[in-house]
């Protein structure tokens, strides 16, 4: 396990290459903690004792991180930066997983020089709390190039809580940025950019699986289609001739119990089907008035004839009690 809080930083006026590889993981935790292949403009005191300018003129070094896991946190930084005149220096790193925080940056960035390139391989990468990954450059310099992917294509790049990504430059060119992900979530108040205030702004490629390949547009009709366009008359009321019909009209049924009348007001009535006001050959068949107005009267109680056949009476007929046929015993 390798855990890198110390201050690792190489002489500004060397073009070294800077190399940590960590079978675990790396991290890069506080303030004052980084991983350096940069030029940084020192303190007097450290300027005194190793004999240093103070701004440094030369360019920095490149730096390459090997590990599965990269965690900068709370100010922490990776950088390969330049402070001085010179150019920045490159930053490859190549982790399963890389993870900023609370302020974490990865920086190939430069006061007046060119930016240096950042080449970022992982599979997963999640900004949160103001962090960054910048390769801007200020004065004359050009941008440098910020390129994300994955050993395939990166599962995923995450972006919150006012996280940027940054290739802008001030007089110079913007850099390029481009990221190969299966997703990218950026928030609102995050930022990726490759701007210039006074020169022309680099480009943005952003390289996600295209899922819309199968689709097609289909055009919908623009007027409502009617439920009779669409609907069959499977089996169409048939009209038949000379038939009546007997209709039954209101809570009529059998009586509360076998040994009481009818009490409900059923309505009875008879009509005749409409093929019956039609001509059939030739001749019209009509209906007397006093047959079409009288009804018959009200029914008030049944009976079951000889036969069989329940037979409705307006008379109501004397109830005869039920007999079980058993006779009680003698106590």
């Amino acid at each position: 396990m390798v855990l890198l809080k110390a201050l690792l930083e190489r002489s500004p006026q060397s073009s070294q290459l800077s190399s940590t590889n960590a079978s675990e993981f790396v991290e890069v935790d506080g303030v004052s903690s980084l991983i350096s292949a940069g030029a940084n403009v020192e303190s007097e005191i450290t300027r005194q004792i190793f004999r240093l300018p103070p701004v440094p003129s030369g360019s920095s070094g490149d730096l390459i991180i090997n590990t599965p896991q990269l965690k900068v946190t709370n100010h922490g930084e990776v950088t390969a930066k330049n402070e001085g005149t010179g150019n920045a220096g490159s930053v490859k790193i190549n982790a399963r997983s890389t993870f900023l925080d609370q302020g974490g940056k990865i920086t190939a960035a430069t006061a007046s020089g060119e930016g240096g390139n950042i080449f970022l391989q992982t599979e997963s990468l999640e900004m949160r709390h103001s962090s960054q990954i910048s390769a801007e450059a200020g004065g004359s310099g050009n941008g440098g190039n910020i390129t994300i992917t994955g050993f395939s294509p990166a599962d995923f790049v995450v972006l919150l809580e006012g996280s940027k990504i940054t290739a802008n430059a001030f007089q110079g060119r913007g850099g390029n940025i481009s990221i190969n992900t299966q997703a990218l979530f950026v928030c609102p108040e995050c930022q990726i950019t490759a701007s210039s205030q006074l020169g022309v702004d680099g480009e943005i490629e952003i390289l996600t699986p295209d899922t819309s390949t199968n689709q097609e547009v289909l055009d919908l009709p623009q007027q409502i289609t009617k439920p009779e366009e669409v609907v069959a008359q499977v089996c169409p009321a048939e009209r038949k001739q000379g038939q009546s019909e007997f209709i039954i009209t209101g809570r009529g049924g059998l009586p509360p119990r076998p040994s009481e009348p009818l009490s409900s007001e059923a309505l009875l009535s008879f009509e005749s089907s409409p093929s019956q006001a039609t001509k059939i050959s030739g001749a019209q068949i009509t209906t007397k008035p006093n047959q079409a107005q009288q009804l018959p009267a009200m029914a008030r109680g049944w009976y079951v004839n000889s036969k069989g056949t329940v037979i409705l009476t307006a008379a109501t007929p004397t109830p005869i009690p039920y007999g079980s046929g058993l006779s009680s015993l003698s106590c």
